[in-house]
Parts: C-alpha cells; structure tokens; sequence
C-alpha cells in the first residue's frame, strides 16, 4: 500500500496505524538499494513524506539553527545559513554521493538509515545537534549522539518521525573539519571518517568544547572521549596532534569486512584526525 499525506499532522495519524509495517519514503535514494537488495520484504507499503515543505524549512531561531529533516544535501550546500552558522555541515554534505544524490537524498533520511559510515552523523554530533521526533502523542527531542544503537537501528520508534535538526549557536568562534576515506575519491560509503569540532579562545588559542567523532569504525558513530580529553584547555601543537591521533585511533573499534582489515581502519583514523589538526595548526 503506497500513502501519500498531505500535512504533517496526517503522517502521524498514518504512522500511529501503519508505522509498524510501513516505511518512511522521502528522497527514497537508500531505499532503492534495500529495494534492489529485497531487503524491504517484511514491509507492506510506503508512506511518502517527500510533499512536506514545512520540513524543508532551514531557519534561525533564538541561538539555534534548525534545519527540516527533508531538507537535501543539495539544499543544505546552497544555503547561506547554513555556510555562516555551521559549515562543517556543508563540508560533510560536499561528500555525499554525487550531485544526483545530493539532489534527492535527505539528511533525514541519512539519520533514519543509521549507516555507521553516515556523511551527516559525524558532523551533526560533534556540533552537538539535537532531533525532535514527533508522533500522534506529542514531540521529543533526543540528541544525535544518543539516536542509535547498531547498523540500521535506533531508538526511534515505528509511530514517530524525525522533523527538525537543531544545532546550538556558540558564542565563540568554532573551528572544525570533517573527513573521510573511500572506495575511491568520489562517490563513495565512508570507509573511515573522522568528524572534528571545537571553539577557540583567542588570542591564546586554547580548544575548548573539544569534539571528536569517528564514524566507521565501530557499530555506531562514537566519540573519540579521550582524545578530546587530552586535547581540552590546550594549545595545538605538532606533538600534540601526533599523540592525540594515536589515542583516537585506538579508541576505535573497527571490524574487518569485504571493504577493509581493523587494521587499515584505525590507521586511518589516526591519518585523517592527524591531517585535519595540522591544517587547523599551519591556520
């Protein structure tokens, strides 16, 4: 059965009958693949949210930037807000897929999917982002950080909906990078990434809020707690960085699939983390 609502109050009221045995559709770019793969058997229908333009809507409100969860990777790169406020994001949608799927991919989507090797995870836990999921029964708002529980997992449940991404907006200013290693240099899952975020006191230069997020490594994006431990209240410096790097890399806790070894992994972890400190240094 293919449902098409027209408002959000009516994908709820669906959702509260249906959410258990229905997917969610809206830029459908993940779904073809588990479509190709018949992985969507056990489900009966579709309910298609791609209409909603209300959460399409990117926005400034109070001392947070709040981004609709159908809003594109597309929209997402071209939006002035979201180049001045935070544009780690914009970073991190630059490197997903191709511009086809920047067009109709979601970062909506991209959470709901709860690929540990996401594009927009990384970014969106270090910059400390919060989801409000919504059902029949009322909203809720859930960190990035504590949305899921393994690949394909999490802990929203089948009658609620993501709709809004908030990011708080700090006082001081924020550096950060987001990186990743493929397959090949475009087009491709993550194999490692390394998402990194701080604020700068100046004009002594000490990191504070240190954020350090690996993604592909382990069954869920986590943090890289003690490294950003070592590097909190300090001034960057190359030994620093070499020593932050190795403790990052051991902090993850990387399998060995048909795409790379552990190994392989945590030495690219140590790689990007390392490679993203020195440029903020040289700065």
């Amino acid at each position: 059965m293919y449902l098409k609502p027209k408002t959000l109050e009516e994908v709820l009221s669906l959702l509260s009958q249906y959410g258990s045995n229905h997917k969610i559709l809206a830029g459908g770019t993940d779904l073809a693949v588990l479509y190709k793969d018949k992985k969507l058997c056990n489900y009966e229908g579709f309910i298609d949210i791609s209409n909603l333009k209300e959460l399409q809507k990117i926005k400034l409100e109070e001392n947070h930037l709040i981004i609709g969860t159908l809003s594109t990777f597309s929209q997402i790169i071209n939006s002035q807000l979201i180049k001045e406020k935070a544009p780690l994001l914009v970073e991190s949608a630059l490197k997903v897929g191709s511009l086809q799927i920047r067009n109709r991919a979601t970062i909506g989507g991209n959470l709901g999917n709860a690929s540990p090797a996401g594009d927009s995870i990384p970014p969106l836990i270090v910059l400390d982002a919060e989801v409000e999921l919504a059902s029949k029964d009322g909203r809720r708002k859930v960190k990035v950080e504590e949305l899921f529980l393994d690949p394909g997992k999490t802990i929203i449940r089948k009658d609620e909906l993501i709709t809004y991404i908030f990011l708080p907006l700090p006082e001081k200013k924020r550096i950060g990078f987001y990186k990743k290693i493929g397959q090949r240099k475009a087009m491709a899952i993550a194999k490692v990434s390394v998402a990194f975020s701080a604020l700068q006191d100046l004009p002594q230069k000490e990191l504070r809020n240190v954020r350090i997020a690996l993604g592909a490594v382990a069954p869920r994006v986590i943090r890289a707690l003690k490294a950003e431990s070592l590097l909190e209240k300090q001034v960057l410096s190359q030994q620093l960085i070499e020593e932050v790097s190795q403790i990052a890399s051991l902090e993850a806790l990387p399998i060995c699939d048909i795409r790379s070894t552990d190994k392989y992994r945590r030495q690219m972890v140590k790689v990007l983390l390392s490679d993203g400190l020195t440029e903020i240094l040289a700065k």
